[in-house]
């Protein structure tokens, strides 16, 4: 901070290295004050500024104001679809959209950790046994998942059609209540079907 120039920043660039140096040292009304109240400025800037804004009002509790400012960092972003803005965000950001992910729905090229809900504490449910047991070929499609092969990989393996291993790895989904091939298989590993 001490070594910010004075006055008002020139450049929008400027305003925003200001604003986080104020925003991290805690001045958070000194952060609001050095940025634009009408970003302007490349893509990726206008939407790191309203990502900080968003931080502040998410710090100050404002999830609306919060969630306004997100909404608008999104729109700016998607045509360019910028990740680094998003990634370089911090904490705070995956947090607030693990709370609020109606926000992400329209943006599937963020990263995926934003696009997510948190993974489910583990607990009674996620120890309860598969809704139906698992068939032999199913288990025998598990198997070769759990080696990391593609699916491509496990239809030649088991001389099955690609589309065959689809359906068995849909299946397996279903029975175990997941909706990935790496949750399928730590699910299935804490199960003891592995």
């Amino acid at each position: 901070v001490g070594l910010l120039p004075a006055g008002e920043a020139r450049s929008p660039e400027l305003a925003l290295a200001t604003a986080r140096a104020r925003f991290a040292a805690g001045d958070r009304g000194a952060a609001a004050r050095a940025l634009p109240g009408t970003p302007a400025g490349p893509p990726a800037t206008v939407t790191r500024i309203l990502l900080l804004k968003a931080e502040a009002g998410a710090a100050d509790g404002d999830d609306r104001t919060a969630a306004h400012l997100l909404t608008r960092a999104l729109a700016t972003a998607r045509p360019d679809r910028l990740r680094g803005p998003f990634l370089e965000a911090g904490p705070w950001l995956a947090a607030f959209l693990r709370r609020r992910p109606d926000l992400t729905t329209d943006h599937g090229w963020l990263p995926e950790p934003l696009r997510r809900p948190a993974a489910p504490v583990p607990g009674p449910a996620e120890d309860a046994p598969p809704v139906e047991p698992l068939s032999r070929r199913e288990r025998e499609v598990l198997e070769r998942v759990a080696q990391l092969m593609s699916t491509q990989e496990v239809a030649a393996d088991l001389q099955l059609s690609v589309n065959t291993v689809k359906t068995h790895l849909k299946s397996i989904n279903r029975k175990l209540c997941t909706s990935r091939r790496t949750e399928a298989v730590r699910r299935a590993r804490r199960l003891h079907l592995l």
